[in-house]
Order: C-alpha cells, then sequence, then structure tokens
C-alpha cells in the first residue's frame, strides 16, 4: 500500500494533474447557446470527490474550482470560502456542486442506520455520524443572498441545469401577501398577526381567508409545479387558486430540498424561529457574502423601544393572572423582563440614583460597555446559565398562546416579539461570560416628542413610567460578527457546512477571523475574460483642466471639483457605446452634484454630447426632487434606452451612429446601492463602470466609530486593526460595483476609477484580476480618452464572429477531447497502450539504456501523423482519494526482476481505463506529441523510498529556473530574505502530517501555520529544490526553498498536489514560527 501510494503521488507530480484540470474542457469548448431548450441538458458530466456533477455547459475553469470546492466541503463537513470574480458564473456553479452533493448524500443517508455491538450497546460513532447526518432524511439546500430581488435571478439559473429538486423561496409578508384588506392598512406585518388572532381566537371567520386550507392547497400545487416557482410565480397563483403564499412557502419548507432566502432568515435567530427553519445538518451557500459580516453583526444586534417593553411586561403580567398552564414558564420569563426594565428605567430616569444620560447636540444619550452590565444583568436573575432556560420559557408559552383558542387568556403576538428583541442580545453578550460581554456596546438615547399619545394601557400600568413626551430607545450593538455566525455551525443543531462566496472576499484570512470560524477549504478563483484584451481600465486623477479630482469629505463640495467631474463624464461618455454606471460613495454627494450639474446646465450638456440619457438610482428621497419613482420603473428605462442605441448601430459591438435619437444611457447609483450588487449589466448595458471617489463608511456614525475601535482593541486577538477594518469596508463595496460590466467570458468594458487617491499602495486593494490593468494606464486624462476610444474602435471592428469558442456545442468539442470514464483492473498492456505518458517515459528510456526493464519492452509506438493533423491538448488524469488503483508491486517483485520508475508507472496507469471519441491512434499521437513538447527528455530518477518521502529529480527544473532566475542565488546581492516579506495580506493555512513534522523538526502531530505567498522574484534565496518531496498524508509535493547559502530552510513550494490543495499550486508556503528565523 505504500509503494502505491507514493507512486500516485509520482505520477500526479509529474503530469501536474489536479481537479480543475482533470475534469474541465478548455474555454475554447464552452458553448452558450441561446436556444434555451437544450440548456437544461448535461453538456458536462464528471465525478468531484464521488459526488457525479451534470452542468449545462462546458464550465469555466473557474467554475469547475468553485463546484470543486464546495462538494469537498459539503462531503468533509467543514467550511469553506470561495471567492469566484463577478460575471464568471459562479451561480451556476454552486447550484450544480450543491444538487450533486445532495443526490450523492441521499444516496448515502438510506444506507446508514444505528446499530447494536454484541452486548447489546449502542455505538456511539455511529450514532453521532447518524444523527450529524439527518437520521437519513434528505439533506437540506439553503441557499441565501442579500435581497428578495436577486433569488429571482437565482431560481432563473436553476431552469437551466439538470436537476429537478424540490423548491421554495422563503419572503415576508410584504412580498407574499395577496389579501388586499390586509395590504391597506400599509403595514402588513401588523394586520396579518391581527387576522390571524382574530381566526385562531374567535374561530368567526373573521380571520384571513387565504391561510389555512387555502395555503395548504397552494403548498400542494406549488409543490408538484414542473417548474422552480420564485417570489412572483407563488404570489400569481396564490391569487387565482386563493391560497396565501406566505404559509404555503412555510408548508413547502418543510420537504423542500433547496430552500432559497435572504441572510437574515438564517442569521438572524429570531427570524429562523418565526419561519421554522432547521439547519440542523444541512449545507447553506451564502452567496454575495462580502455582505454577510454586517449582516451578521445586525443580526446579534436590536433596537428596542421602552414602552414597548412595559407594554410587553403589563400583557404578561395579565396573562399570568389567567393562566391555567405553564404556570412556572411564565412567570420565569416575566421575572426576567421587570428585571430589565428596572434597570433600563433607572438608566433613563433622572430621579434615579443610577441615572447615566448626558446632553449631547442631538438627543440625550450614553454608552455602556457590555463587561459593565453583567452584574446588573445577575441580579435581574441572567446569567450565562439561566438565559438559555428563560429563552427555553419564552418558547413553550409563545407555542401555548398560539394554540390556546381561549380570548380570554390569550395575548397578541408581538408581546412575545418584544420578549424576544430584548432576551436574544442578552443571550448573545452572555454566551460566553466577559468574552462574548465585551462584543458589545449598549446605547440609550432619550428624546422629547410633544405629540405623543397616552394610551389606556398605560393609564393602568402598575410599572414606573417616565412621562409621555419622552422617548427612550436602548440599542444592543453587536461589534462582533462571530456572535451570530458561530451559531450556524454549532455541534448544537448547526449546519454540516457552510460556504461563503463572492467576488470581493478577499483577504480571505481577514475576512475569516472576523467571523471566528475556520474556513479549511478557501479558493481564489482566476477571473474567464482576457484581461488584457477585454478590460480597460484606468485611474483618473484630473479632469481635462487638469484640475485634481478628489471625492473626499473635505473637497467634494467645491464647485471647481465638482465642475471637472462633469467634464470627465462628458469626454467618457462621447466615446463609450450604448450603457455607461457611474457609481458614487454616498446618496448625498450623488445628490449634489446631480444638483450642481441641473444649475450649470451641465447636465443636459452631457445628455447633448454623448448623445445619451441619464438616469438616477433613486433615494430616499426620490429621484430628481420628484415623486418617488421604484428602482424598477428607472432600470426599465434605461435598458430600454441602451436596447435603442443597440438597435441603432450596425451589430451589438459597434456605438450607434452619431445622428441616432438615442445613443445610450447613463445611470448613477450608489455603492452599497442595490444597483451596485446581484443586478446584471451585460454586454452593452454597461460597457463602462465610473466609480468616483472611495466608498469609505461614515467616519461620523457612532457605530461605524464603535466597531473601528472595537477591532483596534481586539487587534492582538486576531482581528484587523480598526483602520485597516475601515479600508477594506470600502473596497468591498468598490469592487463590487467595478464588477457590472464584466458578466461573462466574451463580455468586454472599460473600469475607470475618478479620485487622486488611488495610488499603487490601495489598488492592491482591489481585485486580483484588475491590478494589472490599472497599472497600465496613461496618466494624462487626454491620453486615458484615446486610449478609451481606441479600445471600443477595436472591439467595434473585430467582433466576435458566430463561430467563437463560447458557440461551440458539446458534440463539436468531441473531436479533441477524451475523459476518464473509471478507474479499474485491467489488462497488464492497456495502459501503455493508451497512455501518452507510458510514450514519455519510453523516449526517456531509450536515450538513457533502460531496456533491461521487462516492463517496458514492446511498447507500440503511437501511430505517424500527417501535415495535416494538428496536436490537441492533453489533459493529464488526476487521481483522487476516491479512486481505486488495484496494483501489486509486492507481485512484481517477487520475479526478482528490478523495476524502474517507469515500469513501476506503467503499472499504475494500468487500472486507468479511457473513453475514446474518436479514432484511438490519431488522437494518442496527437497526445504524446503534446506531452513531449511539454516536458522534452527529462530522465526520471528514483531513489530509496522511504516511509516519508519518495524522492524524484524534478522534471519541472527549466521551468523554475525560468520564474526565479540565476539572480536570486546570490547571497551578497542585498536582496529582500523571505523572513521579512509582509504576509498579513495573504492567505493562511494550517496542515498536519508527519512529513511536515520531520522537515519542521516539531513534536508528532503538530498542527503547522502557513502564510501562502507567490514566488518571488528580488528575494534572497536559493533556487527551489531540484529534489521533489512527496508527503504522503497531504498527497502534496514539495520542493524545499532554502536561503542563499543552503543551511537554513525558508519555506516549501507547492510542486504538485491532488484535488483538494489545488489553489496551492506554485506557491511557496512560509512557515510562520521560530523555524523562519
Amino acid at each position: 500500500r505504500g509503494h502505491r501510494v507514493a507512486l500516485v503521488d509520482s505520477m500526479s507530480h509529474l503530469e501536474r494533474a489536479h481537479d480543475a484540470r482533470a475534469t474541465a474542457d478548455t474555454d475554447d469548448g464552452r458553448r452558450a447557446s441561446s436556444d434555451p431548450s437544450p440548456s437544461t441538458q448535461s453538456a458536462w458530466k464528471r465525478t468531484i470527490a464521488s459526488c457525479e456533477v451534470r452542468f449545462p455547459l462546458t464550465p469555466y475553469k473557474s467554475q469547475v474550482q468553485v463546484m470543486s470546492a464546495v462538494v469537498r466541503a459539503a462531503r468533509r463537513g467543514t467550511c469553506a470560502l470561495v471567492e469566484s470574480p463577478t460575471g464568471s458564473g459562479k451561480t451556476l456553479a454552486l447550484l450544480c456542486a450543491a444538487l450533486a452533493w445532495s443526490e450523492s448524500e441521499s444516496e448515502r443517508r438510506e444506507d446508514v442506520g444505528v446499530d447494536d455491538d454484541e452486548d447489546g450497546e449502542e455505538d456511539e460513532a455511529r450514532k453521532r455520524e447518524t444523527k450529524r447526518i439527518g437520521n437519513g432524511k434528505p439533506p437540506k439546500i439553503y441557499y441565501a443572498t442579500r435581497t428578495h430581488a436577486q433569488i429571482a435571478q437565482i431560481v432563473g439559473e436553476l431552469s437551466r441545469t439538470a436537476y429537478k429538486p424540490h423548491t421554495v423561496v422563503l419572503a415576508s409578508r410584504e412580498h407574499y401577501c395577496v389579501n388586499k384588506s390586509a395590504r391597506k392598512g400599509g403595514d402588513v406585518n401588523a394586520e396579518c398577526r391581527r387576522l390571524m388572532d382574530a381566526g385562531a381566537a374567535g374561530g368567526d371567520g373573521k380571520g384571513c381567508f387565504y391561510s389555512g386550507q387555502g395555503a395548504s392547497k397552494l403548498a400542494s400545487l406549488a409543490k408538484n409545479h414542473p417548474d422552480a416557482l420564485d417570489i412572483e410565480d407563488l404570489v400569481k397563483m396564490g391569487t387565482s387558486k386563493k391560497g396565501c403564499p406566505y404559509f404555503a412557502s412555510k408548508i413547502m419548507a418543510e420537504s423542500a430540498e433547496l430552500i432559497f432566502c435572504p441572510y437574515n432568515y438564517l442569521l438572524d435567530p429570531r427570524t429562523r424561529s418565526a419561519m421554522d427553519i432547521d439547519i440542523e445538518g444541512s449545507l447553506i451557500i451564502f452567496d454575495e457574502a462580502h455582505n454577510i459580516e454586517d449582516t451578521a453583526r445586525e443580526a446579534a444586534s436590536e433596537e428596542i423601544i421602552l414602552d414597548d417593553v412595559a407594554n410587553a411586561i403589563d400583557r404578561l403580567s395579565e396573562m399570568r393572572r389567567r393562566a391555567t398552564a405553564n404556570v412556572s414558564e411564565c412567570e420565569l420569563v416575566l421575572r426576567s423582563m421587570k428585571g430589565v426594565y428596572d434597570w433600563f428605567i433607572g438608566f433613563c430616569d433622572e430621579k434615579n440614583p443610577s441615572y447615566g444620560l448626558k446632553q449631547t447636540q442631538e438627543a440625550l444619550s450614553a454608552m455602556v460597555r457590555g463587561e459593565q452590565i453583567l452584574q446588573t444583568l445577575a441580579e435581574a436573575g441572567l446569567t450565562e446559565e439561566s438565559v438559555l432556560e428563560v429563552m427555553r420559557a419564552l418558547g413553550v408559552i409563545t407555542k401555548y398562546n398560539q394554540e390556546n383558542k381561549d380570548p380570554k387568556e390569550r395575548v397578541a403576538g408581538s408581546v412575545f416579539n418584544t420578549c424576544e428583541k430584548v432576551l436574544n442580545p442578552i443571550k448573545f453578550l452572555l454566551s460566553r461570560g466577559e468574552v462574548t460581554a465585551r462584543d458589545y456596546k449598549i446605547v440609550f438615547t432619550k428624546t422629547r416628542e410633544s405629540d405623543r399619545v397616552v394610551s389606556t394601557q398605560r393609564v393602568n400600568s402598575e410599572l414606573n413610567r417616565l412621562p409621555v413626551e419622552e422617548l427612550v430607545k436602548i440599542n444592543f450593538w453587536a461589534l462582533n460578527p462571530a456572535l451570530a455566525f458561530r451559531e450556524l455551525v454549532s455541534e448544537n443543531g448547526g449546519a454540516r457546512s457552510v460556504v461563503l462566496t463572492s467576488g470581493t472576499l478577499a483577504p480571505l484570512n481577514s475576512f475569516a477571523s472576523e467571523l471566528g470560524v475556520p474556513f479549511p477549504i478557501r479558493m481564489e478563483a482566476p477571473h474567464c475574460v482576457d484581461m488584457d484584451r477585454q478590460v480597460w481600465g484606468g485611474i483618473v486623477a484630473a479632469g481635462p483642466s487638469n484640475i485634481a479630482l478628489n471625492a473626499g469629505y473635505k473637497s467634494r463640495g467645491d464647485t471647481s471639483f465638482q465642475d471637472e467631474l462633469g467634464a470627465c463624464l462628458r469626454d467618457v461618455a462621447k466615446v463609450t457605446p450604448h450603457g455607461l454606471l457611474m457609481f458614487f460613495p454616498s446618496y448625498s454627494l450623488l445628490e449634489t452634484i446631480v444638483r450642481r450639474w441641473r444649475e450649470t446646465g451641465l447636465l443636459r450638456a452631457i445628455e447633448q454630447a454623448s448623445g445619451k440619457k441619464i438616469f438616477q438610482e433613486p433615494g430616499k428621497s426620490g429621484s430628481y426632487g420628484k415623486k418617488p419613482v421604484t428602482l424598477e420603473t428607472v432600470l426599465e428605462k434605461y435598458y430600454s434606452a441602451v436596447a435603442t442605441s443597440v438597435k441603432a448601430a450596425k451589430h451589438p459591438y459597434a456605438p450607434a451612429p452619431a445622428n441616432a435619437k438615442c445613443r445610450g444611457a447613463i445611470l448613477f447609483a450608489v455603492c452599497r446601492g442595490k444597483i451596485s450588487e446581484g443586478i446584471d449589466f451585460a454586454d452593452a448595458n454597461a460597457r463602462a463602470v465610473i466609480c468616483v471617489g472611495i466608498p469609505y463608511p461614515n467616519i461620523k456614525d457612532a457605530l461605524v466609530a464603535a466597531k473601528r475601535s472595537y477591532n483596534e482593541e481586539g487587534a492582538h486577538r486576531g482581528l484587523l486593526s480598526g483602520s485597516k477594518w475601515y479600508d477594506q469596508q470600502a473596497f468591498r463595496a468598490l469592487n463590487q460595483a467595478v464588477g457590472r460590466c464584466l458578466r461573462h467570458r466574451h463580455d468586454h468594458g472599460a473600469i475607470m476609477l475618478v479620485d487622486s487617491r488611488f495610488n499603487n499602495s490601495n489598488i492592491q486593494a482591489l481585485p486580483k484580476w484588475l491590478r494589472p490593468a490599472m497599472q497600465k494606464s496613461a496618466s494624462r486624462f487626454g491620453d486615458q480618452v484615446k486610449s478609451l476610444e481606441n479600445f471600443f474602435v477595436s472591439h467595434a471592428e473585430n467582433p466576435p464572429s458566430d463561430d467563437a469558442p463560447a458557440s461551440k456545442t458539446g458534440d463539436q468539442r468531441k473531436n479533441s477531447k477524451r475523459a476518464r470514464v473509471s478507474i479499474v483492473a485491467t489488462s497488464p498492456r492497456k495502459a501503455m497502450r493508451n497512455t501518452p505518458i507510458t510514450s514519455f517515459f519510453q523516449k526517456a528510456s531509450t536515450s538513457n539504456a533502460t531496456h533491461s526493464d521487462p516492463l517496458m519492452r514492446d511498447i507500440e509506438q503511437p501511430s505517424k501523423k500527417t501535415k495535416d493533423d494538428q496536436i490537441g491538448d492533453y489533459e493529464a488524469p488526476v487521481f483522487t482519494d476516491d479512486d481505486e488503483l488495484d496494483v501489486d508491486i509486492d507481485a512484481l517483485m517477487a520475479d526478482n526482476h528490478e523495476l524502474s520508475p517507469e515500469a513501476n508507472v506503467a503499472q499504475v496507469l494500468d487500472g486507468v481505463e479511457w473513453e475514446d471519441w474518436e479514432d484511438d491512434d490519431d488522437l494518442m499521437a496527437h497526445a504524446v506529441q503534446a506531452t513531449q513538447t511539454a516536458h522534452t527528455m527529462s530522465k526520471v530518477e528514483s531513489t530509496t523510498p522511504t516511509e516519508q518521502v519518495l524522492d524524484v529529480v524534478s522534471p519541472l527544473k527549466e521551468r523554475a529556473k525560468k520564474v526565479c532566475g540565476d539572480d536570486s542565488v546570490c547571497a551578497k546581492c542585498g536582496n529582500t530574505r523571505y523572513s521579512q516579506i509582509d504576509t498579513e495580506n495573504d492567505d493562511r493555512i494550517a496542515l498536519q502530517s508527519q512529513y511536515l513534522d520531520c522537515v519542521l523538526q516539531t513534536k508528532v502531530n503538530d498542527i503547522h501555520e502557513f502564510a501562502v505567498v507567490e514566488m518571488r522574484g528580488g528575494c534572497c534565496a536559493s533556487p527551489p529544490s531540484e529534489t521533489v518531496e512527496f508527503d504522503r498524508d497531504l498527497r502534496v509535493a514539495f520542493s524545499r526553498v532554502n536561503s542563499c547559502d543552503g543551511d537554513r530552510l525558508i519555506g516549501l513550494r507547492v510542486e504538485a498536489t491532488n484535488a483538494m490543495y489545488a489553489h496551492l499550486c506554485d506557491r511557496v508556503l512560509l512557515p510562520q514560527h521560530d523555524a523562519r528565523a
């Protein structure tokens, strides 16, 4: 078995095989058919980690990497960070991978049960595994997005796949309510609860007609519908069938395999409870997860109105007096709520000795640290242990109230909602004592409102209350997103695996530190576009008049800046065809700029010069100073104007003629707004994106200031510093905006960053794929506009042809590809006949006189190729942990033949069976030629295998020299040492193996943390070792990177790897301990 593993690792190294290259065909074979009918067929089918994944297209390399990461995370029950650039098709990859795992897991769960041992005692390990995988139940997949609007796009992507799971979209009452009378009241939630209470309490038919049997009937119809239904579809069906979509969706969720919902439905424990969401053992995918940090903090935060707490206590007191059941639970909740209320009222009542409010510019307020209230909460009967019992009691009386038909005992559901609002943040605050208490700030604010009305309940209240005109709000601010996120992956009822994916997660290590959860699987996928040809990037520091452009807080109000920005937009819009997006840091700046341009006539001048219509994302006060308009209306008009422009052009890639009635449109939007995320602006809809300024959060916002201070204080615990967190928030928002114009493989567009503050330092925070384009741009504005014009002219003159690689079908690619379909024990000579690497070894052996090896004799020569033949790309097989290689090395050695490594590999390849799509001889000639050209005549020499590693001379030596250069071998050149490299923003990975213990000279079974960096020139180090060492535990091939004098180990370069660590290939792992010193 040891020989077998070593040989498999050897082949992985020599063929440079990893998961993406083994399963994905080249991008040139990708099909992008506009016909929807064949899109549901599986043009691509591969096995990833024992799960058969079916994909409607031939995927990009980045999509294969995404699918591999998701399947591996789900199979292992771990969490993953997956960064895939906007426009690379990650949504389709996520769906297919998750559903493929679900199918495989469902089959596996059917075979899992709980067995008894011989003594009649249950096997505890098997019992825990059965509980973890759901006791045979089909696994659930939760696909969460930021907004309901994004869900509609994802449901549309699902229809393109070959998978047909039972699905449901969970949404709020505002989105689903079909009761016209309930919608007229304005507050749909309150009206719905009132109708449900009336129907349940009196049973007199005054409840909602659409609930009950109507909702059940609708759920049954929707579940049997052949297509996945989004919110709009279910609302239409509910209207026609007289059923409530909201309650129908909750019924459907009980048996659904794929559930779509917004973030907060999973992160917010109150929403999870209200929607009856059970995440235990499920796979959760957060798409566009760059927002999850803020959402998680909000889920653990709460705003409470003091009067609401008092009203809830009064109602609970009435319920206690009339209760005939669950009396002890009611008393426990009532006692805890009264204790918290006494603290609130004491802090806010100026007559009380514990009064703590102070006058500010806007109101009386105070901020209290979480650790300062532990004693106060303990006096109210709330401790780390007791708060869970109080929450359990609250759940009991809430359920009892819902099921109680006696109107005298029932109270409004809002009473229990208020109790949850008070107790949930306290539960998080107390969950780990002082450790989690310091994650909170409690803010008290008291204002005066003279128009408030005295209610009858207030008059009859027995509680001590403030004057009616005084409004007190208590905000529990959670500053650590890990408080809510850790609940998702807890051992007690948590999900099996959580996958976070977005185009802007980097830096991945800092993101993981904020969430407080280990992410052993991390991946940064490359973009699918040709960056040199399809992307134009530029930083605009000054406009046409050479006036500096700085959108910072101090200079944004300067009219010279505003006018220069308008002139810049005018010149850019003239040369940009069709659609153009312009993002601002905030709504206030957007409205200020537009107001100035309108007053000076510059707005009209831009429209006349460019021939484009101008639209604006609606803000809180509406657009253009008129009555508020909806985002849907704005987008409809914008798309219509772009479509008119495209129709007037010679072809979609050419601009509309100068005399056209409409030559496109300009859309003003805001970073972090709805337009900047999740809305598709493919092709002509966004040929250019202009980002004005850097969208920093409002520094004067008290919550932002508190978070910065919290991170500064927690930097020693591994958190980002406050300033780095602040910068990261800005650039993540910026990165989302710049990705609007690149939506697929053959899209093209321009990205322009307008602000003099952009420099070589902070552009490193931009997406990895965009940085080179920004560094190549000209510095003068006139030169930039000319370059931009040439960029669009080039695409207009050379549009993609009808037979572009994107239009190739699955049938066409069969002429140039072959796929591994199985690994089985076959005849000893079959692998030699049809595996090109065998012929490569034969040639190497011939030149080195190794004919004495009996297994290397009589190998068939590949057929001769004609001059008309084309050499196809050969993609090597990948060997994963699930592959079975039936090679008996001991039996071969019994014949006393001394086997060369070539024969060893030939025997292992005997277990590989290939399915050919065309004539085998011709294809083999092409593949052998490609392999021989790539690897030349390198000789492979084996050393004596040990229990740890197998050393071979690396055939990658020449390539390594080209990467490092000969300069790096000089010890006196003054180059930077690797130990001095700043790795703070690089990825981290933790590995464990006997090989690493030996190499790093640490104790056995130690966990080694590495910084993952690229091979860097200009660093004082010797070239990578010519000897490649194979780690049997990790199945990774390493070469050692030593100091220039060869005395000290600096790091390990990853030469080859299995699918698990494919993202580490060609990277250097720097140990994060004293061995680097």
